[in-house]
């Protein structure tokens, strides 16, 4: 063991003591929850990552951190080139409620209702019941009920089961206001599968032309002043009737940043090496 690593900040008297027993402390904190209280911890590790640029570049100015630098996430898996759809006239939406937070489900699932009833799309709803209110519970039920052909609903996913998932569907459906290292729509496109997603950071750093659509909007500011998005529901159903009713829309998102998913991997295993090489 050479090195120790926190995905949320310790208190600075387990720092010093495994620098003091010769390891090496590398902190990847959700920049979101970061507070100036944690900024005499992250001084004292060795390396602080960020998953996203833009907070790298914040805690770099605001301060001073000399030790700080982006980490490009990177799920692991192959990265997967599909031709498209496999039935644009029905395609296959993921929407995977259990990755994403409770406060941002309610709103998505009656947008999706609705969109049901205009068009023939099929849509894969995974959640875990512990993370849902009753309220969404029996909504989940009852529409499952109610359209039998175009609702599956699946409990507790496996971890090693999301790949497949992603890989399995035609869109990915990702309305989340902010998001650690973007983990759900990573695994989406690389698993080939495009994603529409709101425009805020980590995501737009590697989503884009050629394997999503990014739904513009607003931002509330952490106290740090990392941006996370102010959630336009309406905004977002617009721009997913129009990927569904618009001819070659979903074609248009698929096979286009291939390159960039594969440099994204040569930096996430460039970081980790030259870290752990220290």
């Amino acid at each position: 063991l050479t090195h120790v690593i926190w995905t949320e900040v310790p208190p600075i008297s387990q720092i010093k003591w495994a620098q003091d027993a010769g390891k090496g402390v590398i902190l990847i904190p959700n920049a979101h929850e970061l507070r100036n209280s944690h900024r005499k911890c992250c001084e004292q590790a060795d390396a602080v990552l960020c998953t996203s640029r833009h907070a790298a570049d914040l805690l770099t100015a605001r301060w001073e951190l000399d030790n700080c630098a982006p980490l490009c996430w990177d799920p692991g898996v192959p990265i997967l080139e599909k031709d498209g759809p496999a039935n644009p006239d029905a395609p296959r939406i993921l929407y995977p409620l259990e990755l994403v937070s409770p406060a941002d489900q309610p709103s998505i699932l009656f947008m999706l209702d609705s969109m049901l009833d205009a068009h023939p799309a099929t849509v894969t709803i995974p959640y875990l019941p512990s993370r849902l209110a009753s309220a969404t519970r029996k909504f989940l039920d009852n529409l499952q009920k109610r359209r039998p052909k175009q609702v599956t609903l699946r409990k507790r996913i496996d971890i090693s089961d999301w790949p497949v998932l992603f890989t399995g569907h035609d869109l990915t459906l990702w309305p989340s206001s902010c998001d650690h290292a973007g983990l759900g729509p990573l695994l989406s496109v690389y698993g080939g599968t495009p994603v529409l997603a709101f425009q805020s950071p980590p995501c737009n750093e590697f989503l884009g032309a050629g394997n999503a659509m990014l739904v513009p909007c607003k931002h509330k500011m952490s106290p740090l002043g990392v941006p996370a998005a102010r959630l336009d529901y309406r905004r977002f159903g617009e721009y997913f009737n129009a990927v569904l009713t618009t001819p070659g829309a979903l074609l248009e998102l698929y096979g286009g940043t291939n390159g960039l998913l594969r440099e994204r991997r040569e930096q996430f295993t460039g970081t980790w090496k030259r870290l752990l090489e220290c």
